[in-house]
């Protein structure tokens, strides 16, 4: 028991904590976006929340990806800005969630914001329950956060 707790203490106890959501979402979005970033529209389909896929059918996303991502250009660079948990977001069921800002620069326009929410399922896993696009907003001079890109209604 004293080497454990000694073995804690020399260690920072890092290696025991678990994850925090935000780190578990972000890495689970950059693997949706990748897909998203080489046009491979079915397979982020496929490894978006159930809830979404109910939501959205994969014709409609490959659609509308296509129509917003492809005047874009390719992605030369993405930056996370800000991640936060939450229990609920518009149009979503209660749960965990994690809503992401991405400032990131495309061959063709830079500066886009790019707002994924991830959402933990019933098996544990992050998964894409909602993308959001939009350019860059200035910061307003009283140095508040504008607001986030809101899902469409």
């Amino acid at each position: 028991m004293i080497m454990i707790l000694a073995a804690v203490a020399v260690t920072g106890g890092s290696s025991l904590a678990a994850p925090k959501p935000e780190e578990e979402a972000q890495k689970a979005t950059e693997k949706w976006l990748s897909l998203v970033d080489s046009g491979k529209y079915e397979e982020a389909w496929k490894a978006t929340s159930t809830y979404s896929q109910a939501a959205i059918k994969l014709e409609l996303m490959q659609r509308s990806l296509t129509e917003v991502r492809k005047p874009l250009g390719d992605v030369v660079s993405r930056k996370l800005k800000s991640a936060e948990f939450a229990k609920s977001f518009p149009d979503l069921p209660d749960g965990e969630h994690v809503i992401l800002h991405f400032i990131t620069s495309f061959k063709n326009k830079s500066n886009i914001v790019e707002m994924v929410v991830s959402t933990k399922d019933k098996s544990g896993a992050w998964k894409n329950s909602g993308y959001f696009i939009k350019p860059e907003m200035a910061e307003p001079a009283d140095g508040k956060t504008p607001e986030s890109p809101q899902p469409p209604h």
